[in-house]
């Protein structure tokens, strides 16, 4: 399923599937993309220690006014997605 290699870039710190040379890429396509996902995909970032690469290589700033806009806008969680995510990556419920 193509929703889970997000998840997946995260945890390896590195983009699987994805053809963006970084996470920044990655992290910038999903929160755009997969709003519904947001959530998850935020706790992924900073459960698998991606947090600080990211922010070091958005110096303009895109993913963190993509990151505002979704937490200003943000819609309904898909709860039946996140429960697949994490019975695939149990880490994310311990945040």
């Amino acid at each position: 399923m193509k929703g889970l290699f997000p998840f997946l870039s995260f945890k390896e710190k590195k983009p699987v599937f994805f053809k963006y040379p970084n996470l920044l890429g990655v992290a910038n396509n999903v929160i755009s993309h997969y709003p519904e996902n947001g959530d998850l995909i935020l706790k992924a970032i900073t459960k698998f220690g991606c947090t600080e690469k990211i922010n070091e290589l958005d110096k303009r700033g895109t993913f963190k006014r993509k990151k505002a806009e979704y937490l200003e806008n943000k819609p309904t969680q898909n709860k039946e997605f996140e429960s697949i995510v994490i019975e695939l990556f149990p880490e994310l419920n311990y945040i």
